[in-house]
């Protein structure tokens, strides 16, 4: 271990640094220019821990940055075969230069097209974008990058698989670094930097392979683009950082917390937390890349709601990973480019944030957005209700679970918006693109809008607890495992990063941010969320005991509806339904009711359409607004009983007891007795049902003596069944 103290000796020691070893900065402020790596290999660069040892820059770049390698259009060689999906060897069409070596970095990438897959989907990337030493050429703007493992005559082999096909229609080649030199294996840990508004970036990394920031804080910058940012970087990792208090916020017009910018491939943002920044993280043309368990505070740019994850804003990007995390919400935003394949797995995509309500959609995929994957996530929170579920085109800017395929993601007014124009884009850019609904795959998600669980038909309801991770990982401590999903409980449960957050905001104390000691409670209670309304007109709030029915065809359903007055109001409050389905009438058994009082509201099906409708019952009087609250109703042909579980997942020692609670839930009309009966027993367990049949309305338990069952998890399937 190496200890030094100026910029000087900082530098010197960092190049004389053996491979392996660490350069160690005691505590401390320091206020110098900026550190590089050059092209080190396997140095760490360590603190004595977040906020103890600061460095504090003088210069208006980057603080820590590395040596850039850089590419040549006019030295990328053909590739002729091997550039598919899995792949981990391609064939060059001709022999390789020098610059082909062990341990350098390749970039695969291909020509931009209108119609990248053969299914007639329109993926143009734009075109026009500034020619660079990280963008090759402004064509050639789908990238991948990885390391050289091995050559071998005209046969590359590389560290990780090619996630995505490229088509050889398309020119794919192949490119070094035609300059000396990369960095690699190496590390910023256990330190703070502090932008203090004069970096435009705190952390640079550029064609990186294997390097890491770990336990470090970095804040205070960020105002022309990023706090952190890695340029055609391969497997680099951010772990169990805080990135916080962009320049300017929340009026800054960039300031993303992370950027992974073109080609930066098979990285990894994990546990970590931002706020009051643009958002988590912004994507630009990079693939393969995981964002798993982070939380996103605060987030905003220009003023204007903000995203968790940006999933591109750029050349193509492809293939991403979003699980786990905890922020306001996805954006794919179609400004300079399209991207696909981006799954977003058991997330709390929340749409909140303690300033702004603007744009509040949380699952906002604009035009070029292919073949996402949502499922598994709870999209919305029980303190707002979204107007939409599928936002309809031109609407201004609030309270949508989906807008997909719009021509951009911020206007206020999308009427007449075409944001950027992409060169050569074969869409219109004034209707909303048709097949990013089209290739939207959206499957066991629970929403605030419809309050369930929406799956697609024919398709398995159970979901697997992590596409991440094979169990669950050492770093939740005592956390629940998956702590996310339609699944758990209570539905959102604390990852390690909120926890760690909250523990912060009671203590105060920077060190809670980067504790190991998750789930341990020590001189203080768990959070309890709870949510305040100022309200300069509203006079009393009303509440519906269950707001969700179901009904036959030509039945009635009754809402059961509560007053609470706000204050000292004590006026009458007149009742009124909203958004009835037509032929659909509203019945009271009580209207006015007192500024304390209870009522029912009946509403009447005959002749309506099967289908799921939202209304609004609303409350007017003489003093104020009251305000109003929306409720579900499911219209069916014919009568029927549902059976839920409240608690799905339970874990039992072998011998032990595993208890689950059934209940039924009646349509209505439907009087008789439900049948229960349970399939997939392990071999060695025992199942006993408390009582079968079950009454329409009743509940028991199915109690299950594992016995000698084999280790590990196991399907069993609930069935209920009853007349015709």
């Amino acid at each position: 271990m190496t200890t030094a103290n100026s910029l000087a000796q900082i530098n010197a020691a960092i190049q004389a640094c053996p491979s392996g070893q660490v350069v160690y900065l005691a505590a401390g402020t320091y206020n110098i220019g900026q550190i590089t790596f050059g092209y080190k290999s396997g140095v760490t660069l360590r603190g004595a821990g977040a906020g103890k040892t600061v460095i504090y820059p003088s210069v208006s770049s980057q603080a820590i940055t590395n040596s850039y390698p850089s590419y040549s259009e006019a030295a990328g060689i053909s590739v002729a075969s091997g550039y598919t999906r899995g792949s981990t060897t391609i064939t060059l069409a001709s022999s390789p230069t020098s610059h082909f070596i062990v341990g350098s970095l390749l970039v695969i990438s291909e020509d931009a097209s209108p119609d990248k897959w053969d299914t007639g989907i329109g993926t143009y990337y734009r075109t026009g974008l500034t020619s660079n030493l990280y963008n090759l050429t402004s064509t050639r703007v789908f990238h991948f990058t990885s390391r050289i493992t091995a050559v071998n005559g005209n046969n590359i082999t590389i560290a990780a698989p090619i996630p995505l096909d490229f088509s050889a229609s398309l020119g794919v080649k192949a490119y070094a670094p035609t300059s000396d030199g990369c960095t690699s294996l190496c590390g910023v840990e256990d330190l703070t930097i502090d932008g203090h508004d004069v970096c435009y970036e705190v952390v640079l990394f550029a064609g990186a392979d294997r390097c890491w920031l770990k336990n470090v804080e970095a804040k205070n910058s960020g105002g022309s683009i990023g706090i952190v940012r890695l340029n055609r970087c391969a497997q680099f990792e951010l772990r169990k950082c805080f990135i916080r208090d962009t320049t300017g916020y929340p009026a800054n017009s960039d300031g993303y917390g992370t950027v992974f910018y073109y080609g930066t491939s098979n990285s990894l943002m994990v546990d970590c937390i931002v706020n009051k920044v643009a958002c988590l993280n912004m994507s630009n043309g990079a693939a393969g890349n995981a964002f798993v368990y982070n939380y996103a505070r605060d987030t905003c740019r220009a003023s204007v709601f903000g995203r968790g994850v940006q999933i591109n804003h750029g050349p193509h990007g492809f293939m991403e990973l979003i699980e786990g995390n905890i922020l306001p919400t996805v954006v794919n935003d179609g400004y300079h480019g399209s991207a696909s394949h981006t799954i977003v797995f058991r997330n709390s995509v929340n749409g909140l944030n303690s300033t702004q309500t603007l744009q509040r959609k949380l699952l906002n995929l604009c035009r070029g957005s292919y073949y996402h994957s949502v499922v598994g996530n709870i999209l919305g929170d029980s303190s707002w209700d979204p107007l939409y579920y599928d936002q309809p085109y031109p609407v201004s800017y609030i309270g949508a679970i989906y807008a997909l395929g719009w021509p951009g993601a911020d206007s206020l007014d999308l009427g007449g918006y075409t944001s950027v124009p992409w060169t050569g884009w074969a869409k219109s850019t004034s209707v909303p693109d048709a097949d990013v609904y089209g290739t939207l795959v959206r499957h066991a998600n629970y929403d605030y809008y419809n309050d369930d669980v929406i799956y697609i038909d024919g398709e398995d309801t159970d979901i697997q607890d992590s596409l991440f991770y094979d169990s669950k990982p050492d770093y939740f401590g005592g956390l629940l495992w998956p702590p996310i999903g339609p699944d758990v409980s209570g539905y959102v449960t604390d990852i390690p990063a909120r926890w760690r957050w909250d523990r912060y905001v009671i203590t105060g104390n920077l060190d809670d941010i980067f504790t190991d000691d998750i789930g341990e409670i020590t001189g203080f209670v768990n959070r309890e969320t709870v949510f305040l309304t100022v309200s300069e007109d509203e006079v009393a709030k009303l509440y519906v005991e269950i707001p969700k029915k179901r009904a036959v065809v030509g039945t009635s359903v009754v809402y059961n509806v509560h007053a609470e007055p706000w204050h000292d109001f004590v006026g009458d409050i007149t009742l009124d339904v909203t958004g009835l389905p037509t032929n659909a009438t509203d019945a009271y058994g009580q209207n006015p009711i007192a500024y304390n009082g209870n009522t029912t509201v009946t509403v009447t099906t005959t002749d309506v359409s099967a289908g799921t409708y939202s209304m609004y019952i609303t409350g007017t009087s003489e003093g104020g607004d009251v305000a109003s609250v929306r409720v579900v109703l499911e219209i069916t042909e014919s009568a029927d009983a549902d059976i839920k579980v409240p608690f799905r997942r339970i874990r039992a020692k072998q011998g032990d007891n595993a208890v689950f609670t059934i209940q039924a839930d009646a349509l209505s009309g439907y009087t008789d007795n439900v049948d229960l009966s349970v399939s997939g027993v392990p071999t060695g367990a025992t199942s006993e049902f408390g009582a079968t049949p079950i009454a329409y309305n009743g509940s028991t338990t199915l109690t299950v003596d594992t016995g000698t069952a084999a280790v590990g998890e196991h399907e069993l399937i609930i069935t209920g069944e009853g007349p015709a």
